[in-house]
């Protein structure tokens, strides 16, 4: 006799069935509860759907589980909790947002990992990141957007943290790159000098 075994492994179907239904609802009927459920579902899609139902509503409840949520081995996951730091600056997020920022791996983009990082960094920093983001904001780098976003991060820091204004001076006194010599890189290469140069200004 022949032996027919199904083609599909009905197991994994009912599992995949189960978690597009249930990233479905997060869509079109999504709740609180069910939101901080789904954070623990294996799939992540569902997960990111439920990450970002909640730092729409509830971002002080990502602020709560910043540590262990930035350990997602996820790009977009990650984006979205450092969006929903950034967005209500809680101050204690600070440590895991600096961690992300010296090391963003495992990540398929870690440059824009590390951008979003240190945006959320301006927001909930303080005294001590500094030092994690001056590095980024002294590079020269005015073809990556990181430079300017680092730059602008320390200029927060320093309106929120008075007695680090000097300091932050200090560290972009010397930080704008000389002029390129390609035409093409000249108008980027501006707006990283403008942007030094305002916040400069701004924490004088």
């Amino acid at each position: 006799s022949i032996e027919l075994k199904p083609a599909v492994n009905l197991g994994a179907a009912v599992k995949t069935f189960e978690a597009d239904k249930l990233a479905q609802s997060l869509e079109t009927r999504p709740e609180p509860k069910m939101a901080k459920e789904a954070l623990g579902y294996p799939d992540i899609v569902v997960r990111t759907r439920a990450l970002q139902y909640l730092q729409r509503k509830e971002p002080k409840f990502i602020a709560k589980q910043a540590s262990k949520l930035l350990q997602e081995e996820n790009d977009l996951f990650r984006y979205t909790v450092c969006e929903a730091l950034e967005s209500i600056g809680d101050k204690k997020a600070a440590r895991a947002l600096e961690a992300l920022v010296k090391s963003p791996r495992p990540s398929r983009n870690p440059n824009v990992l590390r951008m979003k990082a240190v945006g959320a960094l301006g927001a909930c920093g303080d005294a001590k990141s500094i030092a994690v983001i001056a590095p980024y904001a002294t590079s020269g780098k005015y073809l990556n957007a990181l430079t300017r976003v680092s730059v602008e991060a320390l200029g927060e820091i320093g309106l929120r943290h008075k007695s680090s204004k000097r300091k932050i001076r200090a560290i972009l006194s010397d930080a704008a790159p000389p002029k390129p010599d390609d035409p093409k890189h000249e108008r980027s290469w501006k707006i990283l000098v403008g942007t030094i140069e305002s916040t400069i200004k701004k924490l004088k």
